[in-house]
């Protein structure tokens, strides 16, 4: 719920009613506002005006789940999302939840790793802050041998992202 708010939040350039949000979720305003205060604990400046409702003065500058939640426009990729602060690996959590039957288009997201890993087991360096650091769990209906394709599929999906989200080249 705490994602679908801040979501309503960014897309409203009005305030958002307390009580329109209770109905939207089923839930009650004590609940509303426990997600509002835990937006605000992130850093999300939420200005909270009587009978008039809630609205969003000024964005966190940090990647959490609920910010992540709150950006994804997807039929599948990050159905189920798993976001750490901190983790050893994205890819070694992915391959665990894989194993545990996580389903098609799980993404693990981690502020920093402390033991990454690049193409052929090198190290990949990932410091918090600095990067986006993700594993997807993913299980296409191809041959195995057909796999290496997706990195260069991703690769240049990623880059398409970027462009069109800011503007940049990659």
């Amino acid at each position: 719920m705490k994602s679908e708010i801040l979501k309503m939040l960014k897309e409203s350039s009005d305030y958002l009613s307390g009580q329109q949000l209770c109905e939207i979720f089923g839930v009650s305003r004590t609940a509303v506002w426990k997600a509002v205060r835990q937006l605000e604990e992130e850093g999300y400046k939420i200005e909270a005006v009587r009978n008039k409702g809630y609205r969003l003065t000024e964005e966190a500058d940090v990647i959490t789940q609920a910010e992540l939640k709150s950006m994804f426009h997807t039929k599948w990729i990050g159905n189920r999302l798993e976001y750490f602060d901190e983790t050893d690996s994205t890819n070694i959590r992915a391959r665990r939840l894989a194993e545990e039957g996580a389903p098609h288009g799980t993404l693990v997201v981690a502020d920093s790793q402390t033991a990454g890993k690049g193409r052929r087991g090198r190290a990949w360096t990932s410091p918090k802050g600095v990067g986006i650091w993700m594993s997807m769990v993913l299980r296409p209906p191809i041959k195995p041998s057909d796999a290496s394709m997706l990195t260069l599929v991703a690769g240049m999906a990623v880059v398409k992202g970027v462009k069109t989200s800011t503007g940049l080249n990659a």
